[in-house]
């Protein structure tokens, strides 16, 4: 049983880390390809600052959220199994 939690975990993480990754590959290229007239008004460290606080969002919900959708589908899923085996038990 406690295996299933490591795995579970690591796999979790791994998923995390791979789409964090992509999300910060597609925005760090929207910020790069901007217009100069974004960076001429925008403050740089307001860039940063804002970059990098969506990045410690997504690092920190992803996984979060990730593993409560996974759960909630699988409890679903074990509902109407349940649910469809009873109804045929009782057809018998």
């Amino acid at each position: 049983m406690k295996y299933s939690h490591k795995n579970r975990s690591l796999t979790m993480y791994s998923f995390g880390l791979l789409a964090s990754n992509n999300l910060f590959k597609k925005s760090f290229k929207r910020v790069i390809w901007a217009p100069k007239e974004f960076f001429d008004t925008t403050p740089v460290g307001r860039i940063l600052n804002r970059f990098s606080k969506d990045q410690d969002v997504l690092d920190s919900l992803l996984i979060q959220n990730l593993t409560a959708s996974i759960d909630m589908f699988f409890g679903i899923l074990s509902v109407f199994v349940s649910l469809l085996r009873d109804f045929l038990f009782f057809l018998r």
